[in-house]
């Protein structure tokens, strides 16, 4: 006589792989914050004379989980509103400009877990660090002056992003010559991994397959030899 353990079959091992599998897709989601900046307008205090600072973005997206440290709202072509966008813009009409850094902190018990932008600047490298409740997390450059070289050429408006499972609480970032502005920064998106408390279906399906697995595996098919 031989015996042999279902459980220890490869059938019942893909089982229960296929199913875990399913059930995990089933339990998370994620979704996305998509922020342009262009449903702001920006208002100069004195027409005549436009001002980078006129109008400061602090916490016009509170409401989508971002605030803003010295950052303002600033036209693609600021100068002449009614020009169309250059090859290098990214999608108009506006864009957040940095002062001397600029600050995203990112709001509420939930930290996205990704987050990318396009990043420019008025020639020069700009740096950025990412944290997150533990400390810092990561940093990043764009190519430009002071970046590896005070020779290298800026390359327009790159994308920059960071992906931390612990989840970013903010990104700092600043330009190499230190001016009074620095980052330019537009369509940024930040994506948050929710994994929601499983509902009680999958709870029951949980219980059951556990329970069927349990049995399957302890009895024996007893083949004659």
């Amino acid at each position: 006589m031989a015996s042999k353990l279902l459980r220890s079959t490869p059938f019942v091992k893909g089982i229960a792989l296929s199913a875990s599998l399913f059930l995990s897709l089933i339990g998370s989601n994620a979704h996305a914050v998509f922020i342009n900046f262009d449903d702001l307008t920006y208002v100069p205090e004195y027409p005549e004379m436009p001002d980078f600072s006129d109008t400061p973005v602090t916490d016009q997206y509170a409401s989508q989980g971002l605030s803003v440290l010295d950052g303002y709202l600033a036209p693609y072509n600021f100068f002449n509103p009614d020009a169309e966008l250059g090859p290098n813009d990214i999608s108009g009409p506006n864009y957040l400009l940095g002062g001397t850094s600029l600050t995203l902190h990112f709001l509420g018990e939930k930290l996205p877990t990704y987050v990318g932008m396009y990043v420019g600047s008025m020639q020069e490298a700009i740096f950025l660090e990412a944290y997150g409740v533990s400390g810092l997390l990561g940093s990043a450059s764009t190519i430009g002056p002071g970046m590896p070289t005070w020779e290298t050429v800026s390359e327009p408006r790159q994308y920059v992003s960071f992906a931390f499972a612990e989840g970013i609480k903010s990104i700092n970032m600043w330009g190499a010559r230190g001016s009074r502005v620095s980052a330019n920064v537009d369509d940024l998106t930040f994506t948050y991994a929710d994994v929601p408390e499983p509902s009680p279906f999958i709870l029951m399906c949980l219980g059951v397959f556990a329970i069927f697995y349990k049995r399957l595996g302890s009895r024996k098919y007893l083949t004659k030899s």
